[in-house]
């Protein structure tokens, strides 16, 4: 299923956003959940990790597209930003921020599916990034989305994945700096996380959601906790 924000200050312009989209859908056989705000304060606030593409309207009140993408940005390397705009000197701006496009107001069909056709695709190329790894059994590849921790072993790693254990012989600062742009943070010097795998977090302790308790160091906590803030969508 393809995550979609829509983020416009007018509801009207939404509604027709959002049945353009349902018509897309169904005309493409897409599977799609569709999440509407309609303010940047609005979409900041609820933001989550996971989701796979924003249309974000550039001019809104008190917080601009520009401005709610920057924060975004900042938190979530991987999300496609779409901006939205009459204005087009203000879409320029954009680029900057690795948005991959703009439309222009007023939309039509045609232009939104193009838009979706491209950034569809990027999104199911994206869901089959990996990582190669070697070992004395040889090399792996391991797709990141299926690994949900690592922890040192000895003087090696130790990933583990959905289904298996793998042994590699990269540091853990070589795999952080791999994998923190994948949702991937430290939260202790001996362990790694996938934060799309957490099921609670409770003082020094992440739980996942196969039940593994991981430990949380005094000096990563604050920044661990703000990551998984914005993945489950809640203040912790």
């Amino acid at each position: 299923m393809i995550s979609i924000v829509i983020c416009d200050d007018e509801n009207n312009f939404l509604d027709v956003l959002e049945e353009y989209m349902k018509d897309y859908a169904i005309s493409k056989s897409e599977e799609i959940l569709i999440t509407r705000f309609t303010s940047g304060e609005e979409l900041l606030k609820n933001y989550k990790l996971g989701f796979d593409i924003i249309f974000l309207d550039i001019s809104m009140a008190e917080v601009s597209g520009i401005e709610a993408a920057k924060y975004i940005r900042d938190i979530d390397k991987n999300v496609i930003i779409i901006f939205l705009t009459s204005i087009i000197k203000y879409a320029l701006a954009g680029y900057t921020l690795g948005a991959s496009n703009y439309i222009l107001k007023p939309i039509t069909y045609k232009k939104l599916s193009l838009e979706l056709d491209k950034a569809i695709k990027k999104c199911k190329e994206m869901e089959h990034q990996y990582i190669t790894l070697k070992n004395n059994d040889g090399i792996f590849k391991l797709y990141v989305r299926e690994i949900m921790y690592i922890e040192t072993a000895q003087r090696n790693t130790l990933i583990h994945t959905s289904d298996q254990d793998v042994v590699c012989f990269y540091r853990m600062k070589a795999l952080e700096e791999k994998l923190e742009s994948y949702g991937f943070i430290r939260c202790h010097s001996g362990y790694i996380i996938n934060i799309r795998y957490v099921k609670s977090i409770e003082k020094l302790l992440i739980t996942l959601i196969n039940d593994i308790e991981i430990p949380i160091s005094q000096q990563k906590r604050k920044d661990a906790m703000k990551m998984i803030a914005v993945y489950l969508g809640d203040e912790l």
